[in-house]
């Protein structure tokens, strides 16, 4: 395999990794723009910690 024949076989991979970044961070700057716009009160927060904790305790325990 020639230098110029490896370097065509990295081209798909490159563009693909490339790809994969730019929509991880677009994904990321629309989800921290939701993030930032949308607040929840303390008790919607509450109930997300408590529905969150259920299994975390359930496991611990062996249920």
């Amino acid at each position: 395999m020639s230098v110029a024949s490896a370097r065509l076989d990295l081209l798909p991979v490159g563009g693909f990794l490339i790809g994969k970044l730019a929509s991880y961070s677009a994904l990321g700057a629309l989800l921290g723009a939701l993030g930032a716009a949308v607040s929840l009160s303390v008790d919607a927060r509450t109930a997300v910690q408590q529905v969150g904790h259920q299994p975390a305790v359930a496991a611990v325990r062996g249920w």
